[in-house]
């Protein structure tokens, strides 16, 4: 989807989204576009596969540590009961703060020890310093974009 990118501009920078749209759109297409080639499929795969292995997992892993140690899960539970119909219990707290940090980061050390002793798939070695260079990318435009400033906020 396009809009909520758009949105972001819009919101951080106040741009208007005449402006903002075609830009996206264009960037978006021109990235697309090597997903077109005869070797589409593969790129599609090799994406794919290291933000949702590497990318997601880390971004889930870091938000369940800033929660639970940060934010404190009582604060967001309390916060959660009063505004829903579905009422969590300190089991939650327990799940933030300890289950989901085990689960995310087994599986984000496991893929990685896998991906750096065998490779990934039948790819030549390159592929991982495309994949984790992909990553690093996605991550330092996040914080640079993140970085930037934007309108003021009252």
């Amino acid at each position: 989807q396009v809009e909520p990118f758009v949105a972001g501009f819009i919101d951080k920078w106040n741009c208007s989204r005449k402006k903002v749209l075609p830009v996206v759109v264009v960037v978006g297409f021109l990235v697309g576009l090597i997903f077109c080639t005869q070797g589409g499929y593969y790129w599609i795969d090799i994406v794919d596969f290291f933000t949702l292995t590497f990318g997601i997992t880390f971004v889930g892993l870091m938000e369940a540590i800033i929660v639970g140690y940060v934010v404190k899960p009582r604060n967001l539970r309390n916060y959660i009961n009063e505004v829903s119909e579905v009422y969590l219990g300190k089991w939650w707290d327990i799940c933030i703060m300890v289950v989901t940090p085990i689960i995310l980061g087994i599986s984000f050390i496991g893929g990685f020890i896998k991906v750096v002793s065998k490779g990934y798939g039948s790819y030549p070695v390159w592929v991982n310093y495309v994949g984790f260079g992909l990553l690093f990318l996605i991550f330092a435009l996040s914080f640079i974009f993140m970085a930037l400033k934007g309108r003021e906020t009252q």
